[in-house]
C-alpha cells in the first residue's frame, strides 16, 4: 500500500480526509493556488489567503495523476481569496449607573409603570435607578436601593446590579444600610408580620404580628424607629370598625406602641427630618372625613393638621418643606414641593412618592 500526503489550506478538507503527520517544504502564499509535486508523490495545495499549508494524509492505492486531477477538482471549486473580515469588536455590556451621596436632598419615586427615580428636590437632576418595581428607598448616602417587586425584597448597588434577598413586601432599608424592614405573608394571604433583616437577606426575625394586616414601613431619619401601619379592629361606639392606625416600633428597646387614640385612624405614616414628629393621613374613625396631620412621637393624639389632605408625603431634612404627589388631569400624579414656612407650593415633577426619610 502506498502512503501519499496533500498539504491543502482549508480545514473542510481536513474533516473530509483525516489529519496527521507533516509536509515537504511549504510554499510561499500567492493570490493563487498552486500545485505542487512533491518528491515524495504527495501533492501540495497552497490558497493565497492562508499563511502556510495543513497536512492531509490520503490512505489507498492512487497513483500521482489521480492526485493531481483530484487536488485540481478540488481547487476549483474553492471560493476566490477574498480579504479577511475585519474583526468586529464585542458590544460592550451597559455602564451600570452607580448610586451615590449627592450634595442636595434627593426625592425618590416612582412611575405608574414601575420605574423607580431620583431627583433633587427642585426637580432638577432627575436618574432612572430602576425598573418594575415598587416603592423606593435609599439609605443615607444613596449607595443602595431597596424595594418590592412581584412578592420579593430587591436591593441593588446600581442600575441592573440587584440581588434578591427573598420574600417580602413593602420593604425599607435604614439610614445606615445596615436593616431592612418588610412585611411577611401568612398562608391566608394577610401580610400581617412586619420584619427585620440585616442588608445581607440574613437573620429574619418578626417584630410585630397583629390581627390583620401591617404595612408601609418606614424608618426614621436617625434610623432609631419604624412606623408602620396596622390594620385592626376597634370597638368604638358600640360597633367593630377597620381600623388603621400608626404604629412605631423602636429599635434599640424592641418595643411597639400604638401613636393614635382609640377614635382615630392613621395611615402612610412619614417620620419629619428631625425625627421628633410623624406625619400621617387620616381623621376620626367612623367619618369619611381625612386630612394630613404631624404629630410629637410619643404623644397619644391626632396632632396638627398640614397644609394638605394627601398621602405620600416626605420633609426635607431641614423640615423646611414637604413634598407630596397629587393626581393631576395627566395620567401620572403631579409631584410638590410645599414651603412649610410660607406655605408657597410648586409642582417638580410627576410620579407617585414613597413614605421614607430623605437625605
Amino acid at each position: 500500500m502506498t502512503h501519499k500526503y496533500f498539504l491543502v489550506s482549508i480545514a473542510s478538507l481536513c474533516l473530509l480526509w483525516g489529519c496527521g503527520g507533516s509536509g515537504p517544504d511549504q510554499v510561499a502564499p500567492t493570490n493563487e493556488p498552486i500545485i505542487e509535486v512533491s518528491n515524495e508523490g504527495g501533492v501540495l495545495i497552497e490558497g493565497g489567503t492562508q499563511s502556510g499549508p495543513t497536512l492531509i494524509r490520503v490512505v489507498g492505492e492512487v497513483d500521482k495523476q489521480n492526485d493531481i486531477d483530484k487536488a485540481i477538482s478540488i481547487i476549483a471549486d474553492l471560493p476566490a481569496p477574498t480579504d479577511p473580515e475585519p474583526e468586529v469588536p464585542p458590544v460592550a455590556a451597559p455602564v451600570a449607573i452607580s448610586f451615590g451621596p449627592s450634595a442636595n436632598t434627593r426625592i425618590p419615586f416612582k412611575t405608574l409603570n414601575g420605574d423607580m427615580f431620583l431627583m433633587d428636590a427642585d426637580g432638577s437632576n432627575v436618574v432612572k435607578v430602576g425598573t418594575k418595581g415598587g416603592w423606593p428607598t435609599f439609605n443615607r448616602t444613596y449607595s443602595t436601593l431597596v424595594f418590592s417587586r412581584n412578592g420579593r425584597v430587591i436591593k441593588s448597588s446600581g442600575f441592573g446590579q440587584e440581588t434578591d434577598l427573598g420574600p417580602g413586601h413593602g420593604a425599607a432599608i435604614s439610614p445606615d444600610g445596615t436593616l431592612i424592614a418588610f412585611t411577611a405573608t401568612n398562608s391566608n394571604g394577610t401580610s400581617n408580620r412586619l420584619m427585620l433583616m440585616d442588608s445581607a437577606g440574613n437573620n429574619r426575625r418578626e417584630i410585630f404580628s397583629g390581627t390583620m394586616s401591617s404595612s408601609l414601613p418606614s424608618f426614621s431619619p436617625d434610623g432609631t424607629m419604624i412606623s408602620f401601619t396596622h390594620f385592626g379592629l376597634t370597638q368604638y361606639q358600640g360597633k367593630d370598625w377597620p381600623r388603621p392606625t400608626v404604629m412605631i416600633y423602636n429599635v434599640a428597646q424592641q418595643t411597639v406602641r400604638d401613636e393614635l387614640p382609640i377614635e382615630g385612624w392613621g395611615m402612610k405614616s412619614v417620620f419629619s427630618g428631625d425625627s421628633n414628629q410623624v406625619a400621617f393621613l387620616g381623621g376620626v374613625v367612623g367619618s369619611r372625613q381625612h386630612a394630613t396631620y404631624i404629630k410629637n412621637v410619643g404623644e397619644v393624639t391626632l396632632g396638627d393638621l398640614l397644609p394638605t389632605s394627601h398621602h405620600s408625603i416626605n420633609f426635607s431634612p431641614d423640615n423646611r418643606f414637604m413634598f407630596h404627589h397629587e393626581k393631576g388631569r395627566g395620567p401620572e400624579p403631579t409631584i410638590f414641593r410645599t414651603s412649610l414656612e410660607t406655605g408657597e407650593s410648586i409642582p417638580i415633577g410627576a410620579g407617585n412618592l414613597n413614605n421614607g426619610p430623605l437625605y
